[in-house]
């Protein structure tokens, strides 16, 4: 992962999106995490960010909202920020979080 990655992602969930990223780059994916799936994670972290937390949680209200201010963008955007979110709370459940819900339906369809 580039150094640069490190340096950008913040907060409560900084680790947990390195990890994360080096997770599903040892499975194959995202070989070049630059260019715009990097602005993705980047933008979620920072969604995630703003809520202040005190101990890594998400929550329904938190995953809705996250996709509800893509509303303006693309279908396929909005689809893609929900694919983002369900991955990223997948992830974190695998590492024993509590607290996390994951989205399973679709509300945007492709």
């Amino acid at each position: 992962m580039k150094e640069i990655t490190k340096k950008e992602f913040t907060g409560i969930f900084k680790e947990e999106f390195e990890n994360f990223l080096r997770y599903k780059n040892a499975l194959g994916y995202y070989k070049k995490i630059e260019g715009n799936l990097l602005y993705d994670y980047l933008a979620l972290n920072r969604f995630l960010d703003s809520y202040k937390l005190e101990e890594i949680a998400l929550t329904e209200e938190m995953t809705f909202a996250y996709v509800k201010t893509a509303e303006h963008l693309s279908q396929s955007t909005r689809h893609h920020r929900e694919c983002n979110i369900r991955q990223f709370a997948k992830f974190l459940k695998s590492q024993g979080y509590e607290n996390i819900y994951i989205q399973y339906d679709c509300t945007v369809k492709p």
